[in-house]
């Protein structure tokens, strides 16, 4: 369970830093944010609604209690839309220019109202954020209230992890100093996806919904995203469209680039498999047998220099018992894969939301 790591002053401080970026890059980051955050708070209505919706059983007092939950997160979502604007107002008066006295008394005195408005808010969204913490772990309260069925448990667990799931959003946004001994790496791919800008605009990051597995990977150093998923994307998007383009799709005013992060559970073997899949133009034959080996960090080919950044993935995987691998076919597409058992003291709290239909291979 996540405890809350920040302050009201933490969530000021970050607004701030906002509106000293400016007109573009602070708008543009207040937006990210409130896009980030209202999501995953839509994510607890849609489930505590579907929790209600599936779960009959459940008495009139447990039925209260989660929705509950639905009511606080509707009202951090209100909040946050409403002090994203608040934020976008702020930043709008900071490019005024007063020409008078009374000009400059006036902006003077709405930028410290909105100031104001901005502290205020900031103080309820924390007590709303601590509101949604108490009602974790949710399960021993649900019963506390009556008998709760097999099946009501697993929607209540689902529940309760997309509870804490959200406060590490939370902590992972405004904490200064986020301490952690566990990663979410579901979490940290979707925030890394939403965010995600290539430089010229022209490659797409996107989830593929429905495969991304909700895992608690312990340990300091087993962070997922930093140590193999960025760099796995780094490595496709220097490298995925710089090959032969044999179809001559590159000259197809629809062709667009994308790059897809996701993951499956293979319950069989007790991994769950990442993967990083791009639709770009191959990996060259001349390189594949050295690509994941010492050799390639050294192999200088025109078209696919890959460096040491895949080498560096694939020594962190097999750290945590897991594998690396690629299957690639010229001219259409390639996609990484890598595996982190789940059966290990290293990851627990495996949720499926929906299971994978088209897995590949392993």
């Amino acid at each position: 369970m996540n405890d809350i790591q920040f302050t009201k002053e933490d969530i000021v401080n970050n607004l701030e830093e906002m509106i000293r970026k400016g007109p573009i890059d602070g708008k543009k980051a207040v937006s990210e944010l409130a896009h980030e955050i209202k999501n995953f708070n839509g994510g607890i209505e849609g489930f505590t609604d579907l929790v209600l919706e599936n779960c009959d059983e459940l008495n009139i007092h447990q039925k209260a209690h989660i929705n509950n939950i639905n009511n606080i997160s509707r009202i951090l979502t209100y909040s946050i839309s409403n002090i994203s604007q608040m934020v976008t107002d702020r930043i709008n008066l900071g490019t005024q220019t007063p020409n008078s006295i009374e000009q400059t008394k006036d902006l003077t005195d709405k930028i410290a109202h909105v100031d104001n408005q901005i502290s205020t808010r900031s103080t309820n969204i924390l007590k709303d954020i601590k509101k949604l913490r108490e009602y974790s772990p949710l399960l021993p309260n649900i019963k506390g209230l009556g008998r709760v069925e097999n099946d009501a448990t697993r929607y209540v667990e689902i529940l309760d992890r997309q509870i804490d799931n959200l406060i590490y959003l939370y902590n992972l946004q405004l904490a200064p100093d986020f301490q952690r001994e566990e990663y979410y790496p579901a979490v940290e791919i979707k925030k890394y996806c939403d965010s995600y800008k290539n430089n010229d605009g022209k490659i797409q990051a996107k989830i593929h919904n429905g495969r991304n597995i909700d895992a608690t990977i312990k340990g300091k150093e087993n962070n997922i995203l930093k140590n193999a998923i960025i760099p796995l994307h780094n490595n496709v998007e220097k490298h995925a469209y710089k090959g032969k383009d044999m179809y001559g799709r590159s000259s197809d005013p629809e062709f667009e680039k994308e790059i897809e992060i996701g993951s499956h559970a293979d319950l069989e073997n007790k991994v769950i498999i990442y993967h990083v899949t791009d639709n770009g133009f191959g990996i060259s034959p001349k390189v594949r047998d050295t690509l994941l080996t010492k050799e390639g960090i050294t192999s200088k080919d025109n078209e696919d220099d890959t460096g040491i950044g895949l080498w560096a993935v694939k020594t962190f995987v097999e750290s945590m018992g897991g594998k690396l691998w690629f299957e690639s076919e010229l001219g259409k597409s390639t996609t990484f894969y890598f595996t982190v058992p789940y059966d290990r003291k290293t990851t627990n709290d495996i949720y499926i939301t929906e299971p994978c239909k088209n897995q590949p291979k392993n």
